[in-house]
């Protein structure tokens, strides 16, 4: 791909500043489990909005990927090889005890913890992890950025 068709593709690097428009559909794209683990959604989105900040970590902006059409983010893809999640694990669970309020700590040491024991199996040694296929709430029910996201996940 020449750099001009880089420029012009829909795809891009996520960077720190796309994390308004992505934490929501990042949240959106696994509700249910950020409920489980942060309560409410205004404290799961201000955890995620610190997480994706970080140049590391397993919600970090370096893993994942925005899908923009006229020049607005309609979704993303955010995961891992099997070395980078192994290489993240640990950073990503301090992160996420520093970033969690002070009374949300004990729950998800023990509560959520055993829940999500072996959740996150390893890819085999050649695969990638496909943490979030986050389509933004603007761009649902329409079919193209979904099927643009898996696309571009199982390349």
């Amino acid at each position: 791909m020449t750099q001009q068709q880089a420029s012009l593709s829909p795809l891009k690097r996520a960077n720190p500043s796309d994390s308004d428009a992505l934490i929501h559909c990042i949240y959106d794209s696994s509700h249910e489990l950020m409920q489980f683990m942060f309560g409410d959604k205004a404290t799961a989105l201000a955890v995620l909005r610190k997480l994706y900040s970080h140049s590391s970590g397993l919600f970090s902006y370096r893993f994942g990927w925005t899908y923009s059409q006229h020049s607005e983010i309609k979704g993303a893809v955010l995961g891992y090889s099997r070395h980078q999640l192994k290489q993240q694990e640990f950073m990503g669970a301090i992160q996420l005890l520093i970033a969690i309020p002070l009374t949300l700590k004990a729950h998800l040491l023990t509560t959520v913890r055993k829940a999500l024991e072996g959740y996150v199996p390893l890819p085999s040694k050649e695969a990638f992890y496909i943490n979030n296929i986050a389509v933004c709430e603007s761009a649902r029910d329409k079919g193209s950025v979904q099927r643009s996201l898996m696309l571009f996940a199982c390349n």
